[in-house]
């Protein structure tokens, strides 16, 4: 998959990095595996900066309806930052504009890593219970 990911469990921080040319395809099958379960309650930083997503903007409205319903029966969702290049902007901002409109208010798109990584950090996220289910949000650590 042109998405290498890494995870802090510490941080509850997932990173994903897309390079090469990225399908909407390898996106939907990147969120069914890395935002699910407890994970969906980590942090997400998305770097696009090196990718060539080669989907619509109507592809952006089906994973922003999936993660809305997936929030209204789960109850909770880790915040995303998606830094993005000049050449995926616009898509990526039509998935956080669709979001926003289905009610999920923590993906935020951004041009600068370092600004992503500021806002993202500086966003709870929901503590998990042993039974998997989500208790209240904790403020992140310094």
């Amino acid at each position: 998959m042109p998405i290498a990911v890494t995870r802090d469990d510490q941080q509850k921080l997932i990173t994903a990095v897309g390079t090469g040319k990225i399908t909407a395809e390898d996106i939907f099958a990147f969120v069914h595996e890395h935002r699910a379960g407890i994970l969906r309650t980590y942090r997400l930083l998305v770097d696009g900066r090196k990718a060539n997503v080669l989907a619509q903007l109507a592809d952006a409205n089906r994973p922003a309806n999936e993660v809305a319903t997936d929030t209204r029966l789960s109850g909770g969702r880790g915040p995303t930052a998606i830094v993005a290049s000049t050449a995926i902007y616009l898509l990526a901002h039509a998935y956080e504009t669709f979001a926003h409109g289905a009610g999920v208010h923590v993906i935020r798109v951004f041009r600068d890593i370092d600004d992503a990584r500021r806002w993202l950090m500086a966003q709870p996220v929901s503590d998990a219970s042993v039974n998997g289910t989500l208790a209240a949000p904790t403020e992140p650590s310094e």
